[in-house]
């Protein structure tokens, strides 16, 4: 069985439009949701430069349908972003998985930069 792990990058300030106290309350929101999917963990990010919410190993075939729960409320909080989807061996990225305790990492990136 595939051990994952999820990790989130919700959408940055300046990339939504609203004011600031909307914008925050989406993105509590968002969290909120992503802390009642998942038990969240400051362990193994991909990235140091942008806010990651990371969770807790899963295996794969008992947390799928919460990454997609997820992805569908992050589109109901955000209806005009693009939420990104990709799977990438944690070895592939930097050589950590037995180290990390998992093998696949899925990565939801929520986002504006590539609408048109």
């Amino acid at each position: 069985m595939t051990r994952c792990r999820l990790h989130v990058f919700p959408p940055g300030d300046d990339d939504v439009d609203g004011e600031p106290e909307e914008i925050r309350e989406m993105r509590e929101e968002m969290e909120t949701v992503f802390d009642d999917l998942f038990t969240k963990t400051d362990a193994a990010p991909i990235q140091d430069t942008s806010r990651e919410w990371v969770s807790d190993v899963f295996e794969e075939a008992e947390g799928l349908d919460r990454v997609d729960d997820f992805e569908e409320r992050c589109l109901e909080i955000y209806p005009d972003a693009d939420v990104l989807r990709t799977r990438q061996g944690r070895d592939v990225i930097d050589g950590r998985a037995e180290e990390q305790g998992y093998e696949e990492a899925i990565i939801l990136q929520v986002t504006y930069a590539i609408s048109t």
